[in-house]
């Protein structure tokens, strides 16, 4: 009995510890290709490579296998939500919005041969897009950043480089999986439609009070 309760108590205690990674990362525009890496405590756990498409007027990132050459899966750089491979609908899912990103380092070398407009703007448009994402990701994570852009005027080059560093434990991450499923089978839609119709009516039935009042206050005031 007690060495099932210490059992019982060591899972827990795994279940809720915090597991640390870091990812890293790099993509080169011009060239079309890069790399991702996965490390768990140091040790590499997963890598895939990083490809630039444009498919439907949408950029998108793939990550290939490097051994089988499949397509593991296809990240939409937009923020629209009713997307499921938006990487805005991606991060704010229900697995991994449970990750707490502790620390982000981007380096943005972007320039062009004898086009410094070009490398200006360009420079500029990457740093607001950088910003703008940062702010999203401020808003519900505790997160340190620190990035660097540097503009090259004498050669073509659109490179990013990027680590992050993250933790979860596991129950989080099973209540998000089930929490996931749980969506695809159960409608939560009519009970948020009947919430809202609710608030609804009962703003009505206010309006309509004060209305009452106050003309019963403009009759009793003429009387």
């Amino acid at each position: 009995m007690l060495i099932a309760l210490c059992i019982v108590l060591f899972i827990l205690s795994l279940l809720t510890y915090p597991l640390h990674f870091h990812i890293e990362g790099e993509l080169d525009v011009f060239v079309n290709g890069g790399h991702i890496k996965l490390y768990f405590f140091g040790v590499r756990i997963f890598r895939a490579k990083l490809l630039l498409e444009q498919d439907e007027d949408i950029n998108s990132v793939y990550l290939q296998s490097y051994k089988s050459q499949k397509i593991l899966t296809k990240i939409h750089l937009t923020a629209d939500v009713k997307d499921k491979n938006s990487i805005l609908s991606i991060m704010t899912g229900s697995v991994l919005s449970n990750l707490n990103v502790t620390d982000f380092f981007l380096s943005c070398e972007i320039g062009r041969k004898s086009d410094a407009i070009f490398t200006a703007v360009g420079l500029t448009m990457m740093r607001m897009a950088y910003c703008a994402f940062m702010s999203f990701v401020k808003s519900w994570q505790k997160i340190r950043t620190q990035e660097t852009f540097v503009p090259l005027y004498d050669k073509n080059i659109f490179f990013v480089e990027f680590l992050g560093i993250f933790t979860f434990n596991l129950a989080d991450i099973i209540y998000g999986v089930v929490l996931q499923f749980a969506k695809r089978f159960v409608r939560f839609e009519p009970i948020i439609y009947t919430r809202q119709a609710r608030n609804i009516i009962k703003r009505r039935k206010k309006l309509i009070q004060n209305a009452k009042r106050k003309l019963q206050k403009s009759v009793s005031a003429k009387n």
